[in-house]
């Protein structure tokens, strides 16, 4: 099964997906469980409000990457061991897609247009 599939029956999205990297890791997770894996990270873009389902999903929030970075300092027990793990390769990975974009546009400022109010305000327009 594809991670494009399992997010749209997870988060009803329907998003094409691009593989950023792996990474391995390992935790114990109390009661003699440990969590070995292998994992998988997908970068997508859309513009659409996800629809869990919620026999699969408990809980989910859009949070700015620098607010999510600030949490994880704050309280990263709150969080996946596999996030507070990978999440610096995430941002990399992100700030090396915005470096290229940026170049792609002749070095000026690249702008993520996410709804039509910032689209009034990215590059003067």
């Amino acid at each position: 099964m594809t991670a494009q599939h399992r997010l749209g029956e997870e988060m009803g999205l329907v998003v094409t997906l691009t593989e950023a990297f792996t990474f391995l890791y390992r935790v114990d997770v109390g009661n003699g469980l440990t969590e070995n894996e292998f994992d998988h990270v997908f970068f997508g873009v859309s513009n659409q409000n996800p629809n869990p389902d919620p026999a699969e999903v408990s809980d989910w929030k859009w949070v700015p990457i620098e607010e999510l970075e600030q949490k994880l300092i704050r309280n990263p027990k709150e969080y996946s061991p596999w996030l507070r793990q990978c999440f610096s390769e995430v941002v990399k990975h992100k700030l090396q897609e915005l470096d290229r974009l940026q170049a792609l546009r002749n070095g000026r400022p690249v702008c993520l247009i996410l709804d039509r109010e910032q689209a009034e305000t990215c590059d003067g327009r």
